[in-house]
């Protein structure tokens, strides 16, 4: 008898540690679901403030390109405005051109 005692212990106690590991294995999934969610939360965060930046780095530097653009347009109308204008030169290069005697 004393030896079916002893056995029904040993497997009272392997009941127990069996039970004892699976509530860990639950308690350790939850706790990886748990950090994983918050991994993912602060890796969000961080991406979104990335693309924000880059997002205002890429707006100033168009406004400063297309500033530089205008300006230089602006200057080289003022520049071709101003230049003077030779309209007898202009008309004899055409004929030299367009009504050449063969």
């Amino acid at each position: 008898m004393v030896e079916t005692d002893i056995i029904g212990h040993l497997i009272d106690v392997e009941h127990q540690a069996s039970s004892m590991v699976l509530d860990a294995q639950i308690e350790a999934d939850q706790r990886i679901a748990e950090a994983r969610a918050k991994a993912d939360t602060r890796y969000k965060e961080l991406y979104e403030d990335l693309v924000n930046s880059l997002e205002m780095q890429t707006l100033q530097k168009i406004a400063v390109v297309k500033q530089s653009y205008e300006q230089k347009s602006m200057d080289f109308s003022h520049h071709i405005t101003k230049t003077p204008k030779d309209i007898p030169a202009f008309e004899e290069m055409l004929k030299s051109l367009l009504f050449k005697a063969d």
